[in-house]
């Protein structure tokens, strides 16, 4: 619903992420800005309330959070009405409908951009005063529109999430081509980076952006039957929530899960926006961070090291360092959150014989860590510890 009791979920005081200082510096609240970052991961978007109204207050949030992802676009951009607006941009096209006063249907910013952003801010500058419908922002979640074409049109799910779709941007001095379905699942499923039960990873949808590839009439009509039901989807009232950006708000969404997009506003209304991106790695790591556990005890050794001249297959990573894993589809399926997944003890198994019951007596065993693979000749357990490519 478009209801202010449905958007106050997703709303963030900036007060209790950030300080302020002067000069519109911001510094972080660590307990706040990992919570924060947490909150990002689990339902992909928020609204956050109450940062100065000025130019460069979104990169500094920003980077408050990662690295901030450069586009030809530059590292911030300006979304405004260029009919009335007094910058002058020689690299910004007056073409694209961002820089005009009409509304902007859902949409995923960048598709065509391989990695495609992870997530995007918006921060409002100057809102359209001129109307109190005008400029509203709107925003859906892509798993509730995945499930519910899984769910209601299984064979529509089925074209819709294996035919590949190229989506393409070009003008003089660039050109840029990336091939996804509309909506994208993790080959290896729920647990291992997609969410929910079928493993949706990212919807990809820009309507003026995407080429559907040649074939035979039939699958070109299995595909169009498809695609008219998720704009059907998409174009649902219940679908998006609608609300809007007062001067100083900022909207910060996951680019990959969710949707975007935009109410008209008048013609002369100088509305005025900066907006960057984020990689998904960096506010993942800050929510992680601010929930991540102290190492546990080293054990004491319980069987003697094996001999540099005894044959063993020891583990492949030397690195005492480890990862403990989290899925965010755990924040589908139930009010917690996914940080409540990541357990607070150390565990060490032993999975030579099968079952994970024995304490493995490995040196680096000094912390949670990872079953990789086994070698029966050896005694023992053969578990990553870290590090890339583990």
């Amino acid at each position: 619903g478009n209801s202010s009791d449905a958007i106050s979920t997703f709303e963030w005081r900036a007060e209790d992420i950030v300080n302020f200082g002067p000069g519109n510096t911001l510094t972080s609240k660590p307990d706040g800005l990992s919570k924060f970052g947490a909150h990002i991961v689990k339902y992909g978007f928020a609204v956050v309330r109450g940062l100065p109204a000025a130019e460069g207050v979104c990169a500094k949030f920003a980077n408050l959070l990662g690295v901030i992802r450069a586009t030809n676009w530059g590292l911030v951009f300006n979304v405004e009405n260029k009919a009335v607006s007094k910058r002058a941009e020689d690299n910004v096209s007056t073409e694209d409908i961002a820089y005009t006063n009409l509304g902007i249907p859902l949409h995923v910013d960048n598709p065509y951009r391989e990695p495609a952003p992870g997530y995007q801010l918006l921060h409002c500058i100057t809102q359209d005063t001129q109307s109190t419908e005008g400029g509203m922002n709107t925003v859906a979640d892509g798993y509730y529109v995945a499930s519910t074409i899984r769910e209601q049109n299984p064979e529509m799910f089925q074209t819709l999430s294996t035919v590949p779709i190229a989506f393409e941007y070009s003008d003089d001095n660039i050109l840029l081509r990336r091939t996804r379905p509309h909506l994208e699942l993790d080959s290896l499923g729920e647990g291992s980076g997609g969410v929910g039960p079928f493993g949706f990873k990212a919807i990809n949808w820009s309507g003026r952006l995407d080429y559907v590839p040649l074939s035979n009439p039939s699958e070109m009509q299995h595909y169009f039957d498809a695609r008219a039901r998720l704009v059907e989807v998409l174009r649902d009232k219940t679908t998006a929530l609608e609300f809007k950006l007062n001067d100083g708000d900022m909207l910060f969404v996951d680019n990959r899960r969710c949707l975007h997009g935009r109410t008209g506003f008048s013609s002369t209304a100088n509305r005025f926006l900066q907006g960057c991106y984020l990689d998904k790695d960096s506010v993942t790591s800050v929510a992680r961070m601010g929930q991540r556990q102290p190492p546990a005890a080293p054990i004491r050794q319980t069987t003697p090291r094996p001999s540099p001249s005894t044959p063993s297959s020891r583990s492949f990573s030397s690195s005492s360092s480890s990862f403990a894993s989290f899925s965010p589809s755990d924040s589908f399926s139930s009010p917690s959150s996914f940080l409540d997944q990541i357990s607070p003890k150390s565990t060490r198994y032993d999975f030579t014989q099968g079952t994970p019951t024995q304490v493995c007596p490995h040196p680096l065993h000094t912390r949670k860590c990872v079953p990789r693979r086994t070698f029966s000749s050896s005694s023992l357990c053969q578990h990553a510890h870290g590090g890339k490519g583990g």
